[in-house]
């Protein structure tokens, strides 16, 4: 579904905002009984993706597995994974809420909605102008590096 206008349910943005490649999936279970279901939805359209060496894609999450060192690994990575702009965007979505909160929440939806780079810049630009004045030189100098494209 990536490269579409579908928005998420306030479900899915709040099991997307906690991936974050610190959590392991154990951790985001316990976020709830539709939460194998939601990141296995988030997965098939393209907002997240497994760590290399991971649950590979073609197993579902909710899947149990015998080893538990697997379960144990984080879902997705920290940092930005540049293969792919929905990985881009949809890392650039999480540290925007992370470092601005609610403040950013509406520009968080405007970038969730951009479907190639032309449209995600410019959004980019008015981001880290939100960091710039919520954090300061610094930081918005650090998520301009990151998701400038």
């Amino acid at each position: 579904m990536v490269g579409t206008t579908r928005q998420l349910t306030p479900k899915q943005r709040r099991v997307l905002i906690l991936v974050d490649g610190k959590r392991d999936i154990e951790a985001l279970r316990a976020l709830g009984p539709d939460t194998d279901t939601i990141l296995e939805q988030l997965l098939a359209d393209g907002y997240i993706e497994p760590l290399a060496g991971a649950e590979s894609p073609g197993i579902p999450i909710s899947s149990p597995q015998g080893d538990r060192a697997s379960s144990e690994r984080p879902v997705a990575s920290s940092e930005p994974a540049t293969n792919t702009f929905a990985a881009l965007r949809a890392q650039a979505v999480r540290e925007l809420i992370e470092l601005v909160g609610p403040m950013g929440e509406s520009l968080a939806l405007r970038m969730e909605k951009a479907v190639e780079p032309q449209q995600f810049k410019p959004l980019v630009a008015l981001a880290i102008t939100i960091i710039l004045n919520v954090r300061g030189a610094k930081v918005a100098e650090a998520y301009g590096q990151k998701y400038q494209v």
